[in-house]
């Protein structure tokens, strides 16, 4: 299952004009891009404390520097069937407050958007992706709307 075809109750949309550079990602076999301004940091997940009676795509908690920050399985949170044991988590934010943190396989890096290596998606087909671009550094890769998965986010209500 795509991105877009994961439920979601949430109406936002990004567009490219709302990013200049994107943190590229691994999950399983595809690699996907969020907008850099709504991550903070890659950190090691080496703990996590399950909570009860959270939604499915909501792991638990893990520590990050004496807080607890709560961790999201991002192929849950997509619809995606990729879920393994990560051992990433990306901290995405919310202005200068941690939100939580989503589980990855790898980080490939930073890339900046070029539009002339930029194709876009079908929103009425695909409303989750933005399109997909190819860079030198990063190969081949599918940009998330990075509003969507924050408004997925919020819809946890966890």
């Amino acid at each position: 299952m795509s991105p877009a075809q994961a439920p979601s109750t949430g109406q936002a949309t990004g567009s490219l004009a709302d990013t200049d550079a994107v943190v590229v990602f691994d999950l399983g076999v595809q690699r996907y891009a969020l907008a850099v301004a709504a991550t903070r940091e890659v950190v090691p997940i080496d703990k996590v404390l399950g909570v009860p009676k959270t939604p499915h795509a909501v792991l638990g908690l893990f520590p990050l520097r004496g807080a607890a920050l709560a961790l999201i399985d991002t192929s849950r949170l997509l619809g995606l069937g990729a879920e393994g044991g990560r051992k990433q988590a990306l901290v995405l934010v919310k202005g200068e407050a941690a939100l939580c943190a989503l589980t990855v396989d790898n980080v490939v890096g930073v890339v900046r958007v070029d539009t002339s290596n930029f194709i876009a998606g079908d929103q009425a087909r695909e409303p989750g992706v933005l399109g997909y671009m190819s860079t030198p550094q990063a190969g081949t890769f599918t940009m998330l709307d990075t509003k969507m998965v924050l408004q997925r986010i919020d819809d946890l209500r966890f």
